[in-house]
């Protein structure tokens, strides 16, 4: 169970850090700030501990190591196994590890699993 219980967590964590670098990459394109994102998104429905503890570090553009694009591409891996042999569904966990695979091979692999807001911004440019 233990094993179970580890995967729910990073599919959660990895869909939510996903999610947030979509939204924020979005607000810019409005001409939202990353510092105005967090301080109304902190204080409303959308937020969650995944975005209190990283949004900080990309306001920043730290991208020094807490749980490296690699690692978060090896966990959802793991989830999408474990949706295969219970055979659940988990359309989010596939495209997020997608967008993980895609920001290792373009970005250093060894950057905290937030710089993939680094592909979106990338992916953004060419829009």
């Amino acid at each position: 169970m233990g094993q179970s219980m580890k995967a729910v967590n990073q599919l959660l964590f990895g869909v939510q850090m996903v999610a947030m670098a979509e939204a924020v990459v979005l607000g810019q394109k409005y001409g939202i700030t990353p510092e105005l994102i967090f301080e109304v998104v902190s204080n409303s429905s959308g937020s969650s501990n995944v975005f209190l503890s990283r949004m900080p570090s990309v306001i920043k553009r730290d991208f020094s190591t807490k749980s490296t694009l690699d690692i978060q591409l090896k966990d959802m891996n793991i989830c999408l196994r474990a949706g295969e042999k219970k055979r659940s569904p988990l359309f989010l966990a596939t495209v997020a590890k997608e967008l993980y695979k895609l920001a290792g091979a373009k970005f250093d692999p060894r950057e905290d699993s937030s710089a993939v807001i680094k592909l979106y911004e990338l992916l953004a440019e060419k829009y």
